[in-house]
């Protein structure tokens, strides 16, 4: 039977903070993956490629993701199929021919739950969602919440904001020929929400969305699921919603734990794994 590794460590860790007194805080690394409002992922993962001398490569950070690497790479006119990942690198492919062998890949350091490639190759990640000239993906590192904004006949961008408490307009799903309605009311994203089901950007619906939005902000039927993933990539452990991504920490306080999220930056103790007997 497969140990619940972040019930298990907390038992422990819990045990170790009660008979300590200061309570290290432990890193974890907290992620959001982007998904519409029917849960189907922007990004798949289509499998393992060795590089080639000549790939066009863009440098990125350590909290390297297929999200921030498709907006580095995505402009109104380019915009491609295929995303690949190497360690803090960033790939913008228009066409990939990846394996699907078993291939161990490192784990991205922007989010645990994707991979990050190896020395010699890439993870290879195929891009699902609607794309058409003039319209733009912008996936900000810490935004929750999807909307949409543009200027008539001219371009059109889906973005996500951390605030999902800030007030717009809201399109949503409707049954005319369309399919999709305008509401001008301004709320906020999660009142939209629970108002009615948030629409999701297709072809269907592109052309009339294209016509309509002019210099104003809606809220859409997207948004990026927060968990907390081990930097091992196992597991996954829910805390208490945090508006912020960045290392999880833990404390003691009179015998009860408590997480948070804090840049990775902050110095804090920490807890490491016990090394194996007669490991070097």
């Amino acid at each position: 039977m497969e140990m619940d590794r972040p019930a298990h460590f907390a038992k422990h860790l819990h045990h170790f903070c009660s008979n300590t007194k200061v309570c290290p805080r432990l890193w974890g690394k907290e992620v959001a993956d982007p998904q519409s409002q029917d849960n189907s992922v922007l990004f798949t993962y289509a499998g393992y490629q060795n590089l080639a001398d000549d790939e066009a490569k863009k440098s990125f950070t350590y909290d390297n993701e297929v999200a921030l690497c498709y907006s580095e790479c995505e402009d109104l006119f380019s915009k491609p199929s295929y995303i690949g990942l190497q360690g803090s690198k960033c790939f913008c492919l228009d066409s990939a021919q990846p394996t699907t062998e078993n291939t161990a890949q490192d784990r991205c350091w922007g989010n645990s739950q994707e991979y990050c490639g190896t020395t010699h190759g890439m993870s290879v990640y195929k891009v699902e969602f609607f794309q058409k000239p003039f319209l733009q993906w912008n996936f900000n590192d810490n935004g929750l919440c999807g909307y949409m904004m543009g200027s008539k006949f001219l371009w059109l961008m889906v973005a996500t904001t951390q605030n999902c408490q800030q007030e717009k307009g809201h399109i949503c799903k409707c049954n005319s020929n369309n399919n999709v309605c305008f509401y001008e009311n301004d709320i906020s994203w999660t009142a939209a929400n629970t108002s009615c089901s948030l629409a999701k950007l297709t072809s269907s619906n592109y052309n009339r969305i294209y016509k309509h939005v002019d210099d104003s902000e809606y809220w859409i039927g997207l948004h990026r699921h927060r968990y907390v993933g081990w930097i091992s990539g196992e597991g996954i452990m829910v805390i208490p919603y945090a508006n912020e991504t960045g290392c999880l920490w833990v404390e003691s306080e009179n015998g009860t734990l408590f997480w948070g999220v804090s840049p990775c930056v902050t110095e804090y103790k920490y807890v490491c794994n016990e090394r194996e007997t007669g490991s070097s």
